[in-house]
């Protein structure tokens, strides 16, 4: 079992609090051997790179 935890990006002015990864410490800490994932969210570029 993996537990993945889904951060993005934050659009517009929003509060930051829910964007920020430094949330997950006290997960790291009660569960040592659980495997966490964080998967972080971003904008995909429509411009191709030459």
């Amino acid at each position: 079992m993996v537990v993945a935890i889904h951060k993005t990006i934050p659009l517009g002015p929003v509060p930051m609090e829910p964007f920020r990864v430094d949330d997950l410490d006290a997960a790291f800490i009660a569960y040592p051997d659980l495997p966490i994932e964080i998967v972080h969210g971003g904008f995909a570029s429509s411009r191709t790179r030459r």
